[in-house]
């Protein structure tokens, strides 16, 4: 985890923490972690765009989490 940056929390997702690192110019990796151990990740191109995709993963698993 060392090499991934820590970026800001998402207020709807309290139970979660995301970070990413650049692998190339442009193209990021984006990490969730949420705090019972469920992880979520996305690949890409754009800052926003990744981490939108990988928020959008993140609530995927907390609306199944809540229908068990």
């Amino acid at each position: 985890m060392k090499q991934y940056k820590s970026c800001l929390g998402v207020s709807e997702l309290s139970n979660w923490k995301f970070f990413y690192k650049e692998t190339s110019n442009g193209i990021y990796h984006f990490l969730g972690l949420r705090n019972s151990g469920n992880e979520v990740s996305y690949h890409g191109e754009g800052y926003d765009e990744v981490l939108s995709k990988c928020i959008e993963f993140a609530k995927i698993v907390e609306k199944n989490i809540q229908n068990i």
